[in-house]
This record gives C-alpha cells, sequence and structure tokens, in this order.
C-alpha cells in the first residue's frame, strides 16, 4: 500500500513540474508578444545601405528583414541623438547620464555585424540570412526568434544573454 502511494505522489510530483517548467517558457514567449506590442510614438530618419549595426548603451533595437533600409526611433525631446549613419555603418549611443532605455525599429535587406555593449538589447525576428557576426560585451542581451542564419559566430566579453529560438519552420 505505501508503494503505490509513493508512485502516485511521485508521478503527482513530476505532473506539478512539468506544468510549472512549461508555464515559465509560455510566460517567456508572451513577454516578447507583449514588449512588441507595446504602442510608442516612433519617428523615421533617413538611413542608406546598412551593413552594420554599432548599439552601445540603454538601446532597445527590434530588426527585422526588408527590401529598403528603414530606421524609426523613439524620440523625447532631442531629435536624432544618439543615432549616426557612417558608410555602411549605423551606430547608436546613449549619452553616460542616460539611464531610460532608448528603443529604435530597423529594418534591412542585409545584415552582416552587429556590435553591441553596455546593456543594450537586441531583437532579431525572422531574418534570412547567410552569416551574422555577433559581438557582444556587459550585459547586452541579443534574442532571435524564427531567423535563418547559415553561419552565426558569436564573440562575448563579459556578462551577455544569447537566447535564440525557432517555431520548427525553418
Amino acid at each position: 500500500m505505501h508503494t503505490s502511494k509513493r508512485i502516485l505522489l511521485t508521478l503527482t510530483g513530476l505532473i506539478i513540474a512539468f506544468f510549472t517548467a512549461n508555464m515559465i517558457l509560455l510566460r517567456q514567449d508572451l513577454q516578447w508578444i507583449v514588449d512588441r506590442e507595446k504602442e510608442t510614438a516612433y519617428v523615421n530618419v533617413p538611413i542608406g545601405d546598412v551593413k552594420t549595426l554599432q548599439v552601445s548603451g540603454l538601446w532597445d533595437i527590434r530588426i527585422k528583414q526588408a527590401r529598403e533600409p528603414t530606421l524609426e526611433v523613439a524620440f523625447d525631446d532631442k531629435q536624432h541623438a544618439g543615432v549616426e549613419y557612417e558608410g555602411d555603418v549605423l551606430v547608436f549611443k546613449n549619452d553616460s547620464t542616460q539611464t531610460t532605455r532608448r528603443k529604435a525599429r530597423v529594418s534591412l535587406p542585409a545584415l552582416y555585424k552587429i556590435n553591441a555593449t553596455q546593456g543594450s538589447t537586441i531583437y532579431m525576428e525572422s531574418y534570412i540570412i547567410d552569416s551574422l557576426y555577433l559581438a557582444l560585451s556587459d550585459q547586452t542581451i541579443f534574442k532571435g526568434k524564427n531567423n535563418y542564419i547559415k553561419f552565426l559566430s558569436i564573440i562575448s566579453s563579459g556578462e551577455v544573454q544569447v537566447q535564440l529560438t525557432d517555431d520548427g519552420s525553418n
């Protein structure tokens, strides 16, 4: 009698642990959607053909693939402050006094290199490319969802987080 109770309690514990783990994973996916859906006023900034992103400071950058390069930045009172376009490099900077996160959406036909430092967060979704070079450092987060990248090179320094997920269709 005691053996069957132990088996039943063990099985119940495993089922509860399984459901708890699934709820944690589901919450992470739902958080991605909630963050993406928040309404923010963005301003279009003209850019040319960009191949490299350099991000430093508290930026949330969302990258998607498009035929024409576009940049949309959420501004407070400083027009184009912290965004520079140099050749084929798009640079996002925050001054050292900045304590709030700035947001930007970038649409590019091809992106080959991302350098991110100082607590920036990069989201890349549904991007198809042959190769991508990531250089991440100092509490940077890179989240990729449903991307198809043949060759991915990641160089990290300090505390970084890389999260790559796929729905299985690629």
